[in-house]
This record gives C-alpha cells, sequence and structure tokens, in this order.
C-alpha cells in the first residue's frame, strides 16, 4: 500500500522498539509528514538518527505530545514568554510510573516550558514496580535535570500502577509561581505581594492572582494535524518536534544511566 499510493501525512501509532524502521520505510516512500506516537525510540542514537534523516529528506515530523497543541498548556506557555512570574527558578513536575510512556507527558512539557536543550541530568530507576508494553518493562524514575539555561528541574516519575496517573507542575519564578494540576486542567497564579503576609510588612509573600479551570478545552488532535499541514504548505517545524522529542529521551536516558553510575552531559 506504501507504494501504490502516494501519502503526504502517515501516522507511526505502534510499539516504540518498532519505531525506527516503519520512519526509514516511510521516508523512503517519500511521505512529506510523519506523526509518530511517543517516544519516538528507546535509543538516543537512534533519535538523533530519525532528525538526520528528516533533514535530508526535507520531512516534517510531528511527536505525539498531545498537551502541546491543549489551550490551556499554551496559555501557560505565553505566561512564562512574556515573563509573567519573571526570571524561572526552578520546576517540579510529578507524573506517573513508565519513563517512555505515563511520565513522558510530564517530562515534554518541562522541555517546552523551559525551551531549553538539556546539560546533564541525575536521577534513579523505579525498582519496584514495571509497566510491561508491548513486551518490554518500562519503569519509572526520579530524576533532577539542569538545563544549559540554568533551570533546574525535578521529576518524580514513580508509582505502583499505571491506573494511578497523575500530571502535576510546579514553576517557581523570580516574581511569582505558577501551579498546574488536575491532571492537566488546572493552573493557578500565584505572584509575591505584600498586602497579606504574617512574616511582617517588609516581606512579600506568594498571593494567589487567579485560578483558571479548561471548562472550553479544544480539540487537539485536531489542531495536531493542522500544524503538520501548515508546515507542508508554509514551511516550519510542528510545536512538537524531532528536535525536542530529543530533549525527552536524553532526559529518559541520562536518568537510566545515573541509576548505573554514569552521568552524561549533553551539548
Amino acid at each position: 500500500m506504501l507504494y501504490e499510493n502516494k501519502f503526504d501525512i502517515v501516522s507511526i501509532f505502534t510499539p516504540i522498539q518498532t519505531h525506527f524502521d516503519i520512519i526509514k520505510e516511510y521516508i523512503q516512500c517519500g511521505v512529506k509528514a510523519i506523526f509518530c506516537e511517543k517516544t519516538i525510540s528507546y535509543s538516543l542514537q537512534e533519535a538523533n538518527d530519525i532528525a538526520l534523516l528528516c533533514s535530508k529528506y526535507s520531512i516534517v515530523f510531528a511527536v505525539n505530545y498531545i498537551f502541546r497543541w491543549d489551550n490551556l498548556i499554551q496559555e501557560i506557555k505565553m505566561l512564562l514568554d512574556s515573563n509573567e512570574i519573571g526570571k524561572i527558578y526552578s520546576l517540579t513536575g510529578y507524573g506517573a510510573t513508565a519513563l517512555h510512556t505515563s511520565t513522558s507527558h510530564l517530562i515534554d512539557l518541562i522541555v517546552y516550558f523551559f525551551n531549553s536543550k538539556v546539560k546533564y541530568v541525575l536521577g534513579d530507576i523505579q525498582t519496584d514496580f514495571a509497566r510491561n508494553v508491548y513486551g518490554v518493562d518500562e519503569y519509572g524514575g526520579i530524576g533532577i535535570v539542569k538545563f544549559h539555561s540554568g533551570i533546574i528541574s525535578f521529576i518524580k516519575g514513580t508509582s505502583v500502577s499505571p491506573m494511578s496517573y497523575m500530571l502535576e507542575i510546579d514553576i517557581l519564578g523570580e516574581n511569582g509561581r505558577i501551579k498546574l494540576y488536575n491532571n492537566g486542567m488546572s493552573y493557578d497564579l500565584y505572584k509575591y505581594s505584600n498586602k497579606i503576609n504574617s512574616s511582617g510588612s517588609s516581606y512579600k509573600a506568594l498571593q494567589l492572582i487567579y485560578s483558571k479551570n479548561n471548562t472550553d478545552p479544544n480539540e487537539r488532535m485536531i489542531d495536531a494535524i493542522l500544524d503538520i499541514i501548515n508546515c507542508i504548505e508554509n514551511g516550519g517545524i510542528p510545536v512538537s518536534n524531532i528536535y525536542t522529542s530529543i530533549e525527552s529521551i536524553k532526559i529518559i536516558e541520562g536518568i537510566r544511566s545515573s541509576h548505573f553510575n554514569q552521568i552524561l552531559e549533553y551539548n
């Protein structure tokens, strides 16, 4: 079917370990765009090879980190980019188990919000539970990530069941705080104020400015496809792409390597 038809966009929603070979075959068929399930690979080397192939053959490559097309998440991203809480100091993320599946959305959001490449990772793999995904045991983990921008992130991606789902992020900046909770459906914005403070009149404390629930969610998958089509017609790369996905794999690989007493530092 691949060679008998001329496809513009193809999707890959198969087990992670099959992605690399399928991607190479799609590229040979001359497709314009690939929409791939996350994560793109268990291997950082394979992910880098995919990036080289996409660049060589001008392939639009999108990855299904669906939260990047979420209207509430994009609103938080705009707050951060507009310096609403000032310089970002740290981010703490709470997720479930399996770094390549459940926790991968959390890891990608950290990469998305920071817009910086990973420098190094310290961490440990969960040893009391593994989620079996299409015959592969996937482990959770806990990690500390240093980005080239100087921001530090703490990631908790552990649980004893994939059904114990959690996605929360706490971002601290010089002028305030943003808390994403309710599995990505709500957030609070805080800013420092001296209006109400039990510590004394010369001190400022974080005050809640507003809370927002996503009562009008957008059609994220439709927006993802429209993003891909726009990139085909006008150039550019999707908001979730091969390059941002590589940063997520660096974090996962870094946590695993640190577990075995090997600290990886990335350029």
